[in-house]
């Protein structure tokens, strides 16, 4: 170790610092060393694995899921849609108003690009986007059990546009809706 901090490790300078305050200087002098740095075993970690509605895909050729979670207390239906499915952006919005859950968030393909929810108890947070995204995702969270099957039925029923969706009989008691 050299005056001032400074020190050496093969060709690459290293300097001391405390609070990040080093010498201006020093931003002076040039590069010596274009040796890439080693990865440091003192920064490595993992980046952790999407859970719930983010970790979810579509298979090919399927037009939507359903996926149900819990922990921490709370209870989570979640949906993922195919890129061709286009909600209705009134009754969507109306919908996620009215929903009986305590948090409402979702990105959703409407016909002008796409709709970001955001409600957690009455507050009702929405901004559009004339850009599509890649496929639609919306999940419903509860502190108490909720009738998913019902929830799912309204959703349909006020949020699809233009097409006919069929959800296998197991989700709810009528099939189609158009």
């Amino acid at each position: 170790m050299t005056p001032g901090g400074r020190s050496t490790r093969g060709e690459r300078l290293h300097i001391g610092a405390t609070h990040g305050n080093i010498d201006p200087q020093l931003l002076d002098l040039p590069r010596l060393n274009l040796t890439p740095l080693p990865e440091s075993a003192e920064h490595t970690h993992s980046h952790g694995q999407k859970k719930g509605l983010a970790a979810l895909s579509l298979p090919a050729h399927q037009r939507w899921r359903r996926s149900l979670n819990s922990g921490q207390g709370y209870q989570a239906c979640g949906w993922i849609f195919d890129a061709d499915t286009i909600f209705d952006t009134i009754g969507l919005l109306e919908w996620a108003r009215l929903a009986p859950v305590a948090r409402v968030k979702g990105v959703m393909r409407i016909a002008e690009g796409l709709v970001r929810i955001n409600r957690q108890g009455l507050d009702l947070h929405i901004e559009t986007q004339n850009v599509a995204p890649p496929d639609s995702r919306i999940e419903l969270i509860t502190e108490s059990e909720a009738d998913w099957n019902a929830l799912q039925a309204l959703f349909v029923e006020t949020s699809f546009k233009l097409r006919r969706v069929c959800f296998p009989p197991s989700y709810t008691t009528r099939n189609c809706y158009d």
